[in-house]
């Protein structure tokens, strides 16, 4: 969960916003409490500290919010890149989900491992609806959880990924875009209809993506909170640099490794972290919540997310 190296595309004259900063939750995870309580400043350090026979409660500090916020996101760089983004909700916006067993083999991190004492998850009712905000486990059980990194630690806290929780924890999840800490994630959303949404199908989805006046069918496409960038297959990557570098834009190279925040020069203009998929998968990462507010409902056998304006959007609009 550290920053890393990362290419990107900026518009000349406007600048680069650097997506590491975001949110804790993006750059570290989700911070989580335990209790009795532990002190440690690494994973090895902390696993050592941890008693076999004791039992650990465990809850997730979410950045649940329910204020608006008023920060401009109107969407003018990259059109292509976010009509393509659109045209994966609209060939599955009038398809209803069907109902069936889902796994997910790019998450190898799962709450409910069967071990010596199964974790007992600890519910609350937001909004109508269930939802996991903690665990009560053995010593036994959070050792296998830290060496499996399900758990990691990070300066003497403990974390766990912003993907895992939201995929293997049933709820309604709301996730937008907000100006202090560029995303939230919001509990007990109202409820909306499972046929109006995109149902995920072992970790993906595909689609037909429109770029550049071109159209790349069967495309497959995957949702990562964990992932800043939008992740283009390499492919597609190189022609979408030829098209960008002729339109005569700048490529920028950032190599910062430390949390950085560079601003843009007007409001309303902005530019997003576009790179290389290590496949042929596109990878919708956090900056998504750019143009799109994400409701999504985990039922526990199907993964169904719903695209909608994000607030800031229609508040700017209705001003």
């Amino acid at each position: 969960m550290r920053a890393s190296p990362m290419k990107a595309y900026a518009l000349l004259g406007i600048g680069l916003f650097l997506m590491h900063h975001q949110l804790v939750a993006s750059s570290r995870g989700l911070l989580v409490l335990i209790d009795p309580e532990l002190r440690f400043s690494d994973d090895t350090k902390f696993s050592d500290s941890v008693h076999d026979n004791v039992m650990y409660t465990l809850s997730v500090e979410t950045p649940c919010s329910t204020q608006d916020s008023t920060h401009a996101v109107e969407q003018d760089l990259l059109k292509d890149a976010w009509t393509a983004a659109k045209s994966v909700v609209n060939r599955y916006w009038s398809y209803p989900c069907n109902s069936i067993s889902q796994t997910y083999p790019s998450m190898s991190n799962n709450f409910s491992v069967p071990l010596l004492q199964d974790p007992t998850p600890i519910p609350t009712t937001i909004g109508g609806n269930v939802y996991t905000i903690g665990w009560r486990l053995a010593g036994t059980s959070l050792k296998y959880w830290i060496n499996s990194k399900m758990l990691y630690a990070d300066k003497g806290k403990l974390y766990t990924s912003v993907q895992t929780y939201l995929t293997q924890n049933q709820g309604l999840y709301f996730l937008t875009w907000t100006k202090t800490e560029n995303y939230r994630i919001n509990y007990g959303h109202e409820k909306v209809s499972e046929a109006s949404g995109v149902c995920l199908l072992k970790a993906y989805f595909k689609a037909n993506v429109h770029l550049f006046g071109e159209t790349h069918t069967d495309q497959e496409i995957r949702i990562d909170f964990d992932v800043e960038a939008i992740k283009i297959p390499g492919s597609i990557f190189r022609v979408m640099e030829n098209q960008l570098q002729s339109m005569t834009l700048e490529i920028s190279k950032i190599e910062d490794k430390v949390v950085t925040l560079r601003f843009i020069e007007n409001e309303n203009d902005k530019c997003v972290a576009i790179e290389r998929s290590k496949d042929e998968t596109w990878v919708l990462g956090s900056t998504i919540l750019r143009a799109h507010s994400i409701i999504m409902h985990n039922t526990g056998s199907n993964i169904i997310y719903h695209f909608l304006p994000p607030r800031q959007i229609q508040k700017e609009t209705s001003q």
